[in-house]
């Protein structure tokens, strides 16, 4: 916000005390504006509403803050490392952000070395630093595919993040294989017939004319 934004900040701040019959004082109007001063106005407005719609007792900076940083949709310590752990497994695809990698790459050799509850506490404690950096810096969320050797699982894993919003459906399509087209598999079933034809005999031309026929199949 900026001071331009005092007056609109004012006005929800008021109303949203007025709810619990309190009647916020000019100096705690003020204090609570700079306490909130790094977040965007729209943005507090958005969370005292939803504040006010689930709690019994009137807001304050801390409430909103605590709100705000709690919706930019990054996970929690403990649900970012469940996601770290696939990515143990070089076979999996994973999708991650920057400061699930951040701590990843920190924690690695840990847990290599085998210990497992040392890597997470290293893990944990990079993350919500880094968490906290991103946030104070209000650095946008960047959700990424790390790639896993395992290619009959991936397109699930990447299918499932464009349906929970973390990764666009235009990049993911350019990661997995391009459907088959009808003609397509026209094309695959007449060259399938072709070799288990041409298998069935020696006679070259028997082969010859699979092979023939098969490209006037790709042709058309």
């Amino acid at each position: 916000m900026n001071k331009s934004d005092f007056d609109q900040f004012s006005t929800i701040w008021v109303s949203a005390s007025e709810i619990y019959n309190i009647s916020p004082s000019d100096g705690a109007l003020t204090l609570s504006f700079h306490a909130l001063a790094k977040y965007d106005i729209a943005d507090i407005q958005a969370a005292v509403f939803d504040f006010i719609a689930n709690s019994q007792y009137a807001p304050k900076p801390a409430d909103i803050i605590n709100k705000l940083i709690k919706s930019d949709g990054r996970p929690d310590a403990n649900e970012a490392w469940a996601i770290a752990l696939n990515s143990f497994d070089e076979s999996s695809t994973v999708v991650l952000n920057d400061e699930i990698a951040a701590a990843l790459e920190y924690c690695r050799d840990i847990y290599q070395d085998g210990d497992k509850t040392g890597a997470r506490m290293a893990f944990k404690e990079t993350y919500e630093k880094r968490v906290a950096t991103a946030r104070a810096e209000k650095k946008p969320l960047k959700w990424f595919p790390s790639l896993g050797h395992d290619k009959a699982s991936r397109e699930s894993v990447l299918r499932d993040a464009v349906v929970k919003g973390l990764l666009p459906a235009s990049h993911v399509n350019k990661l997995l294989p391009a459907p088959i087209t009808e003609e397509g598999q026209k094309v695959m079933t007449a060259v399938k017939h072709a070799l288990l034809t041409s298998s069935e005999t020696s006679d070259p031309e028997v082969v010859a004319a699979n092979l023939a026929a098969m490209m006037q199949t790709l042709k058309r």
